[in-house]
């Protein structure tokens, strides 16, 4: 199934100030949330999923290539 014109938007340029560290790197059930995010969106066959990044991208990024993204 892929629901056309359906989007998914997943926002990760916070540099996660309050809490020290990169938010995104946090281990979810064994993984960095940002990975286990992106994962869980291309379960839902959207259409596309944009990722925007902003602080430490060059470091998100690097978990990114793992995934089959544009």
């Amino acid at each position: 199934m892929n629901p056309k014109g359906i989007s998914i938007l997943i926002l990760a340029a916070g540099n996660s100030s309050r809490l020290g560290q990169s938010k995104q790197l946090v281990p979810i059930q064994g993984e960095p949330l940002l990975l286990k995010s992106v994962r869980e969106a291309m379960g839902a066959q959207a259409e596309s999923i944009v990722v925007v990044l902003g602080a430490q991208a060059e470091v998100h990024k690097k978990l990114l290539i793992r995934c089959p993204l544009k």
